[in-house]
């Protein structure tokens, strides 16, 4: 074959990967358009009716519930930069008194181990957790460590909790979380609050696209999830379950709490809980916040402004820590998630589980996209400008599935960016709205490499059936308080 035979097979090759790309797009853009069309229909229709008749919640109400005994569980794992200032700050900036911090170490991380001692000391009500096995081993293990200690605390101390937190040794807490917690709990067996990565400059892509993605998803996309079906999932951090919810995973798994055997178990235990009919709820609760800052003049300025009960976080600067980090959830709730639960005889769980697994998909198709593009431009360019090239129809000709495919993913890639950048304004302003239209192409990157890392680990694992390690995020906080 001649250099023009196999330019001629590229060139139709190329023709059938972007019709494959499109499809994949356009269907996955049409599930996101039912989303996002969703919430606003719901968002309006509420404004003018249910919001007409009762006010908005007031957070005062919080203060007249009696403080229920609640239980703080946080998984250590090489966290000794961190773990002393996140549980000194939570314990002395809550507004609420009746808890306990559980903080779950290994027996061969004795740094770690030597920083939850030195906040012990300052705060009775802080207290380690030795788990039996060396770690690493993986989160739902080191929880349950956790929980079987907490049991044996309250027969010790003649308590019983009625609230479990979860958190992980980077979270900075709302002061104001157990309150909400404590007044929401009688009633829901699962309470999530939003999650949002603290900002960091804008040139950091990196820790930016999961500033645009936790902004759309907690401030849309779970609030969809919840008025559709009612599964909430948990995230992991900013996550209260009942007493009678911890019960009855413990009867679902034989005595253990938290599914070892995979690597999200907070996703887990949200279907989990949601397949046994608990109440699961997703809670967006705006408080007052005083602040005192410098405007452009260099003035002192001061103010109040409402400010949602959320968990801050830092989350991974650098590519291949975000490869890692966004392996693991795709590997526990795509491919574990689809292992255990499978699919269920309900249209809305089914569409839901598709929105959760779709990534694996998706994740390729994008990426497939860019390099398409970049392919198409120089090929075009070079049949422009090399007289030895023989003709060939263009790829994509007016009037074809292709042609009317392009189109319309041309529709929803404007509605996309248009989306992100409204919730990502409504958390980090106008210059986070403007940022995040770059950092989408860049997300797709990092969402890409995660894809294959992991699938290769799973069919790894699975073959040599093995669990998968904790293979954690090395933590950042925002602030050292010693």
């Amino acid at each position: 074959m001649e250099f023009i035979d196999y330019f001629a097979a590229y060139w139709l090759i190329l023709k059938y990967l972007i019709l494959f790309a499109a499809l994949i797009i356009t269907l996955s853009s049409l599930d996101d358009f039912f989303i996002d069309s969703y919430y606003w229909i719901r968002r309006i229709w509420r404004k003018f009716t249910i919001y007409r008749k009762h006010k908005p919640f007031n957070v005062n109400e919080l203060y007249k519930n009696t403080e229920k005994p609640i239980a703080i569980m946080v998984p250590a794992w090489k966290e000794k930069d961190v773990i002393a200032d996140m549980a000194a700050l939570a314990a002395s900036s809550f507004e609420y008194y009746n808890y306990h911090i559980f903080i779950g170490t290994y027996p061969n991380d004795p740094e770690t181990q030597h920083h939850v001692d030195i906040v012990e000391e300052h705060y009775r009500n802080i207290h380690k957790v030795v788990t039996r096995n060396p770690g690493p081993t993986n989160k739902s293990d080191c929880l349950n460590n956790i929980i079987e200690q907490i049991f044996i605390f309250e027969k010790s101390h003649n308590i019983e909790f009625e609230v479990f937190v979860l958190h992980d040794a980077e979270d900075v807490i709302h002061p104001l979380e157990l309150k909400l917690f404590n007044h929401l709990a009688a009633h829901n067996d699962l309470i999530q609050i939003p999650v949002f990565p603290f900002q960091r400059k804008w040139y950091d892509l990196t820790t930016g696209h999961y500033e645009d993605e936790f902004a759309e998803n907690h401030g849309k996309d779970l609030i969809v999830r919840e008025s559709i079906l009612g599964f909430v999932p948990s995230a992991g951090v900013g996550t209260a379950l009942s007493r009678k919810a911890i019960e009855r995973l413990q009867e679902i798994h034989d005595g253990e709490v938290f599914s070892i055997d995979t690597l999200t178990e907070d996703y887990s235990l949200g279907y989990e809980l949601f397949k046994e009919k608990m109440k699961l709820i997703f809670v967006r609760v705006p408080a007052e916040l005083e602040y005192t800052t410098r405007n452009r003049y260099d003035q002192i300025t001061s103010g109040k402004k409402q400010v949602l009960i959320t968990v801050r976080e830092f989350f991974p600067s650098t590519f291949k820590k975000a490869v890692n980090q966004k392996s693991r959830w795709l590997t526990g709730i795509a491919l574990q998630g689809w292992q255990k639960i499978g699919w269920t005889n309900s249209f809305k769980t089914n569409y839901i589980l598709f929105r959760d697994r779709k990534a694996i998909l998706t994740n390729l198709a994008n990426v497939l996209a860019y390099i398409l593009v970049i392919n198409v431009l120089f090929m075009t360019l070079y049949s422009k400008l090399t007289t030895d090239v023989w003709w060939y129809p263009p790829i994509v000709k007016e009037d074809t599935l292709l042609w009317t495919l392009l189109i319309i993913n041309a529709f929803f890639f404007l509605n996309r960016i248009l989306q992100r950048m409204y919730f990502t304004y409504e958390v980090y302003g106008i210059k986070g709205a403007l940022l995040s239209f770059p950092r989408i192409v860049w997300g797709n990157i990092i969402n890409f490499f995660a894809m294959f890392k992991a699938l290769r680990q799973y069919f790894k694992t699975k073959k040599e059936g093995k669990t998968i390690p904790w293979d954690k995020t090395t933590h950042d906080f925002p602030i050292n308080i010693k």
